[in-house]
């Protein structure tokens, strides 16, 4: 992107310059890169280059502008992310990889565990694919509902524009910039909203953490490498830590590449330094 690269050229003193103008104009195409990935992530690496003119700003006005881009490009990475995601359960609140992103062309599609609520789901879509043998009238009945139950958090449905192939490039955008993002736009004062948003961000991560299928494989190493540059700042671990250490207690847990070894290398040494009662509660379940 032109203007990225123009930026990174530029000093500290034209880029704070240059702001209330780049502001405006992020303000006004946000809405329509949204649904543009590749647009959005230059996006992302362009408002890179103002996190350290931000961090040494002490204009309330430019920060709380900053804070408010930052808050909207976040979303609008998560938003790609959840297009991999659905429910686990009609009334439940976790999310999982969709399972047609898991199937196997070589081979027979890998099934996720399924509930009661899921298996009358199933039932249902099954009776859709009869199309020879079911009335129209049902048939339309049977997709409205399923059009309704198949909403994830971010309040889209699949009927939405399917942007999941770009979930892993989501990721490891976020995973190179969302610290940085919000340990820079964030003042020391602020470091409790850092921590809440978070948590809205890493409720779209995990559920990739938590699948080691070999069809994932890309997106847990791009959602590792993001865990793991959050966890580099002691102040975010109430955001992360309860998570990662069940995931580390998964039995399942070795079963990942070398790539993503190396990022939980870095979050089970903070997990474990940042916290010493941790590493005492590590022990007491190997006892």
């Amino acid at each position: 992107m032109f203007l990225q690269q123009i930026f990174l050229r530029s000093s500290s003193k034209d880029l704070l310059g240059s702001w209330p103008e780049f502001y405006v104009l992020v303000k006004e195409v946000l809405p329509q890169v949204i649904s543009t990935p590749p647009d959005l992530f230059s996006l992302v690496r362009t408002l890179h280059a103002f996190t350290s003119v931000v961090a040494a700003c002490k204009e309330k006005k430019i920060r709380k502008e900053a804070q408010e881009l930052t808050q909207k490009i976040l979303d609008g990475c998560c938003s790609i992310v959840s297009t991999s995601l659905e429910r686990k359960s009609w009334l439940g609140r976790s999310l999982v990889i969709r399972p047609s992103l898991l199937s196997n062309t070589d081979g027979p599609q890998v099934q996720p565990d399924i509930t009661e609520s899921e298996s009358d789901s199933n039932k249902t879509h099954n009776s859709t694919d009869m199309n020879g043998m079911a009335d129209d009238d049902d048939v339309n009945a049977v997709e409205d509902k399923e059009q309704d139950e198949e909403v994830i958090d971010n309040g889209k449905s699949h009927s939405s524009p399917d942007l999941s192939e770009f979930t892993t490039q989501a990721l490891e955008v976020m995973s190179q910039s969302l610290a940085p993002f919000v340990d820079s736009m964030f003042g020391g004062e602020e470091k409790d909203r850092v921590v809440s948003l978070l948590y809205n961000v890493l409720a779209y991560v995990f559920p990739f953490l938590r699948c080691h299928n070999s069809a994932a494989a890309s997106s847990y190493c791009a959602a590792s490498a993001l865990l793991s540059s959050v966890s580099e700042y002691q102040y975010t671990k109430k955001a992360w830590s309860k998570e990662a250490f069940e995931l580390f207690l998964d039995a399942l847990f070795f079963q990942m590449d070398a790539s993503s070894l190396r990022s939980w290398l870095s979050i089970v040494d903070n997990l474990m330094t940042q916290d010493k009662s941790t590493f005492k509660e590590l022990l007491s379940l190997l006892c």
